[in-house]
């Protein structure tokens, strides 16, 4: 077991993680990406689906008042590394759950769908990441969503989606 922090604003936030669990022992720069993107209101329901250790989760929850997020990943070690950091910093509002389908426990009732699914599985969960987004959200809802693969989201999201846009940032590789 590993514990690292992570500033997001005023804010520094305690994370545990596992080996096993997504991404041990560092801010993964999908979920920086994340970070840098979302911006819950006050009283927001937020799904995070692929949870991981919960990074998403807790910046979401401690941006706004009464941010209520659920944290989905199929990782039973990462449900219960988002359970303990929820705890360690006095997220109540944080829930953690073991589920592989990303089903959401109330269809059209979420505000934010957050996701950073896994790029090893032909966009297989990556379909299914956007299959739970599309039943979670709310009319006029928005998902974020981190992917390596551009040209399938704006393949597929259209379909479902109003207002479809891409935020591409690349990085320097370093010598």
């Amino acid at each position: 077991t590993c514990w690292f922090a992570f500033r997001d604003g005023p804010r520094l936030l305690r994370v545990v993680t596992r080996p096993g669990v997504f991404s041990h022992r560092h801010l993964d720069t999908g979920a920086r990406a994340l970070l840098e993107t979302m911006t819950p209101r006050a009283g927001c329901r937020v799904l995070d689906l692929g949870c991981g250790a919960g990074v998403v989760s807790f910046a979401a929850a401690s941006r706004a008042a009464d941010v209520r997020v659920r944290a989905l990943d199929s990782n039973p070690r990462a449900v219960a590394c988002t359970a303990l950091g929820a705890q360690a910093n006095d997220l109540p509002l944080v829930t953690a759950v073991l589920d592989a389908d990303a089903a959401c426990d109330t269809p059209g009732a979420y505000d934010l769908v957050v996701a950073n699914p896994p790029y090893y599985s032909h966009q297989r969960i990556t379909g299914l990441f956007v299959d739970g987004a599309w039943a979670a959200l709310r009319r006029g809802g928005e998902l974020l969503i981190v992917t390596k693969d551009v040209e399938w989201y704006l393949d597929n999201l259209p379909d479902r989606f109003d207002d479809v846009w891409t935020l591409v940032e690349h990085h320097a590789l370093g010598a």
